[in-house]
């Protein structure tokens, strides 16, 4: 069992860490009293490290449990990632670990989850144990209610005299970063830390050689790992984060119509189709449902028909060109109410076109935590739609951006003109209460 040394001269205990020094933050990180703590900012500075030496801290005091956690099964696995950090202190002593349950079991009767929370599902998984300590990898990669359940797992009995903490560590960005970020650096409460993280509290790395690396990124990105910048923005964004408001309950009145963003190949690819399900009143849009996912030919069609027949929709927008024909040909066969709708401009040009709707506060997603999708098909977080379509153009991923753009400007084009060109509807009404 190892007795980790320390660049501070306050003495901490280490159980089993076979790290050569703890650095100043990390020791910070370590004793602080604090229920909640985030180690946050640029990557490199022992974060991961840092989080499974806190894991350890009490693993030698009979029935202390603790829970680190991953987003995914992936990262919680890959190389220099928490299970390799603690199979690297812990295999050829006298801590087990089974590999069914992917729990480390050491001599006290103290055990040490390795977790991960990719879906609800996972959340499940959660909802009977109680630990004394949870500590998440890259925090803003979760969304805000998972981080918020597990509170309810974090208890201890009278006689465990051991610390109750919630520990935390993580770069800028993802999907979480505004809930994170306001939850830490926004919100005051005396029961929870900000130890902001730069590369330099890392004297185990080489700062010059590190940053050398880091400038082959993207500037935006290059600000955040380098400098932990959370205020930082997406170079060219065209879309706000703030320019979004949200509805909690559906106003009435509203006319209903689909807009989708299709593929139109054959074959399963790295594309995305995008089918959204929206309500108009006056100036105002209201996102109801959205399914996102990888679908061939056959799939699509069917996913069209899905999205229609949750609510019952007059109007289903798609993109009028040349490589859409053969689908849109066969979806009205089952599927009334395609509207074909001919693009002005490129991509970039249609989401800036329909920027002003959206900055002028007229458009409205989902309070809830998901959006809605059809049956069979996986609903979309609300966050990491928000982070998608607000990458763009910085980001490849516009499948979102496009479906929604085509929203606005087709619910913006219904306002000013009332008629469309002839053939392109197959049923009366364009908008139905």
């Amino acid at each position: 069992m190892t007795k980790t040394k320390t660049s501070n001269p306050l003495d901490v205990r280490i159980p089993y860490c076979r790290a050569e020094t703890v650095h100043p933050k990390q020791h910070a990180f370590l004793c602080a009293w604090q229920r909640e703590v985030l180690f946050g900012g640029a990557t490199g500075p022992g974060k991961t490290i840092a989080l499974a030496m806190a894991a350890l801290q009490y693993v030698e005091v009979p029935k202390y449990s603790a829970l680190l956690l991953r987003r995914t099964y992936k990262q919680l696995t890959e190389e220099g990632q928490l299970l390799d950090v603690m199979r690297s202190w812990l295999q050829g002593t006298d801590a087990r670990f089974n590999e069914t349950e992917a729990k480390w079991y050491f001599p006290s009767g103290a055990t040490i989850q390795m977790g991960h929370l990719s879906s609800e599902r996972d959340l499940e998984n959660y909802s009977g144990p109680e630990y004394q300590f949870i500590g998440w990898d890259e925090l803003t990669q979760f969304p805000e209610h998972h981080y918020k359940f597990l509170f309810t797992r974090l208890r201890r009995s009278k006689d465990l005299k051991v610390p109750l903490r919630m520990r935390a560590a993580s770069n800028p960005g993802g999907i979480g970063h505004d809930w994170v970020k306001q939850r830490f650096m926004k919100e005051r409460n005396h029961k929870r830390l900000f130890l902001s993280a730069l590369i330099k509290d890392n004297p185990s790395l080489d700062p010059e050689e590190y940053a050398d690396t880091l400038s082959e990124l993207d500037p935006f990105t290059r600000q955040q790992m380098l400098y932990g910048d959370w205020d930082a923005e997406p170079p060219g964004a065209v879309l706000k984060r703030e320019w979004f408001r949200r509805w909690s309950e559906l106003p009435k009145g509203l006319k209903i119509f689909d807009s989708w963003d299709l593929t139109f190949g054959g074959d399963t690819g790295t594309s995305y189709v995008v089918g959204q399900k929206w309500g108009v009143r006056g100036a105002d849009l209201y996102l109801i449902a959205q399914m996102r996912a990888q679908l061939d030919y056959t799939e699509q069609k069917k996913a069209v028909k899905a999205m229609a027949e949750m609510q019952d929709t007059p109007v289903i927008v798609l993109e009028d060109a040349a490589a859409a024909r053969p689908i849109t040909k066969d979806l009205k066969k089952s599927v009334p109410g395609l509207v074909l709708r001919k693009p002005e401009g490129g991509k970039l040009e249609r989401i800036e076109a329909a920027a002003p709707t959206i900055e002028a506060g007229n458009l409205y997603l989902p309070e809830t935590t998901y959006i809605d999708a059809p049956p069979g098909f996986e609903p979309t977080l609300t966050a990491e739609l928000i982070q998608r379509i607000t990458l763009v153009p910085s980001s490849a991923e516009w499948d979102e951006a496009d479906a929604l753009s085509q929203a606005v400007n087709y619910a913006r084009s219904r306002r000013s003109s009332p008629d469309v060109s002839p053939g392109s509807v197959t049923r009366q009404s364009h908008w139905r209460s």
